[in-house]
């Protein structure tokens, strides 16, 4: 009996080593290099790196993984995930690498698609040190038809699950538009609740599955500027997203608001620049939006904050607390020349 229990101890180690061992073995880092990659190579070190976003398509990402592009580089398309989950101590990496002497982060220019990046139903992943733009309109009517949003980074749960762990930090997000430069938005259109046709948004986190739960979100050291919309959103199911950290971010000339949140509880948000929300700079602007604005959101901390210029012919606060809040609590903020004043209730 006793050897028996011994054998089966050993059993039970061996199959955690070789668990582990699984995990570490099998990570790998991706280059995608614009200018001297090709995407018939294999991608895994930074002498045959692969040349297109297009390549990751081909491969399912692991914990550990990294994928990593080429500084002071350019590349069109989008970076689609989806169902991909790294672990808390073995996160999935997006990031950047020194190809040669460029120390500028590489440029993600989403071309054609809706995103620049897209993490659907994913967990334990850091997007770190990336340009994205959206500069291209969405010209496809079937496409428009079905009033799109277009982000420069879509955080989004589907399923009814409780995933965790997303890291937004140290992007340059800007220039995201839907329509074609010169399209004019009317005056109508600009009091509505909350426009009503589509546009473009920075970075927007989404929790669409009424039982899930994505929690543990931080958001710091982006900026955020020229988008159509807000410049950083999340939107949930009342207590549908929690534990979010928004801090050091600077966010300016937006169409909406700077910072936005429904649906979110016990959230952090600290020592950001928020500034031009509402922005009337581009003609495919909302042109109406507070400096930061909460809606169904429980203990929100907001503190040493910079809200200024907020403009709109509603709303229009440096902060705006809205409908079905409670335990929102702003101190230690300063606020200058907005429209509707320091805060609305």
């Amino acid at each position: 009996m006793l050897y028996e229990q011994i054998n089966i101890r050993k059993s039970f180690l061996i199959a955690i080593v070789v668990l582990c061992n699984t995990i570490y073995t099998y990570a790998n880092t991706y280059y995608i290099n614009s200018n001297a990659g090709n995407d018939n190579n294999n991608g895994t070190s930074k002498a045959t790196p692969w040349k297109s976003l297009g390549a990751l398509k081909y491969i399912s990402l692991v914990p550990g993984d990294s994928v990593l592009l080429a500084k002071g580089q350019q590349f069109e398309g989008t970076i689609h995930l989806e169902n991909i989950h790294g672990l808390t101590v073995k996160k999935i990496y997006i990031g950047g690498y020194a190809a040669d002497r460029s120390t500028a982060k590489p440029k993600l220019d989403a071309g054609n698609f809706l995103y620049g990046i897209y993490l659907k139903n994913c967990s334990n992943i850091i997007v770190e040190s990336i340009e994205i733009t959206a500069v291209q309109p969405i010209l496809d009517t079937a496409i428009l038809k079905t009033i799109p949003m277009r982000c420069g980074v879509l955080v989004e749960l589907t399923e009814e699950k409780q995933l965790a762990a997303i890291e937004l930090k140290h992007l340059s997000v800007h220039d995201v538009y839907l329509m074609p430069k010169g399209y004019v938005r009317t005056a109508a259109e600009t009091k509505t609740a909350n426009g009503t046709q589509g546009y473009g948004w920075g970075i927007r986190v989404i929790n669409s599955a009424k039982a899930g739960k994505l929690s543990y979100i931080n958001v710091e050291n982006n900026e955020i500027y020229n988008v159509s919309h807000t410049g950083l959103k999340f939107t949930a199911p009342i207590h549908g997203i929690q534990y979010v950290i928004v801090k050091d971010n600077i966010v300016h000339h937006t169409g909406g608001p700077g910072i936005q949140m429904s649906g979110v509880d016990d959230a952090h948000v600290h020592h950001n620049k928020v500034s031009y929300s509402g922005a009337t700079n581009d003609s495919r602007n909302w042109a109406r939006g507070s400096g930061m604005w909460t809606w169904s959101c429980n203990n929100i901390l907001v503190e040493y904050n910079n809200f200024e210029h907020a403009n709109g012919p509603g709303d229009s606060a440096g902060v705006h607390i809205d409908y079905n809040c409670k335990d929102v609590v702003i101190q230690y903020n300063f606020s200058a020349n907005n429209a509707g004043g320091f805060a609305k209730y």
